[in-house]
């Protein structure tokens, strides 16, 4: 589930106390990442093979460099990013913030202009699934995706 920190009424932020925040809010869009293991950071529930190789991807970006905070919900281990508007998508900081699978991650990604926030699943999976076939019936059967959405990815 999509946990996005701000307010609307009737499609307008709503100010509590001080002046508006302009910035543009989302980057959720239906494009597909650029490959099956790419963290689409809109998803609330993602997978990966291994965690040295994770990468992120947000469908819409602003076209300046945006910072990425990504915090892991239960030991709070956390770190700041950098990620350039030329680079298509951003390695996990796997030293910082190591991945465990079942483990739930703060990702917020803003600048001067632009803000998004999404919590996200992470599931590992496992080594006994060896080919492309496996890992899908494995999403499927196991974490319930729809075999509508393996299809845009595979």
């Amino acid at each position: 589930m999509a946990q996005i920190l701000f307010f609307l009424q009737d499609k307008q932020p709503v100010v509590i106390a001080g002046k508006p925040d302009d910035r543009e809010r989302g980057g959720c869009e239906t494009k597909t990442p650029p490959n099956i293991w790419t963290l689409d950071i809109c998803q609330s529930c993602n997978c990966y093979i291994a965690p040295n190789k994770v990468s992120l991807w947000l469908a819409k970006r602003p076209d300046r460099s945006v910072t990425v905070l990504v915090e892991n919900q239960n030991t709070l281990d956390s770190a700041k990013l950098s990620w350039k508007k030329s680079a298509t998508t951003l390695n996990w900081p796997q030293k910082k913030v190591p991945i465990y699978s079942g483990a739930s991650y703060r990702i917020k990604v803003w600048n001067r202009t632009f803000e998004f926030e999404q919590e996200i699943l992470l599931h590992q999976i496992p080594a006994e699934y060896k080919t492309i076939e496996a890992k899908a019936k494995m999403l499927i059967e196991k974490l319930k995706v729809k075999s509508e959405k393996l299809l845009k990815k595979f």
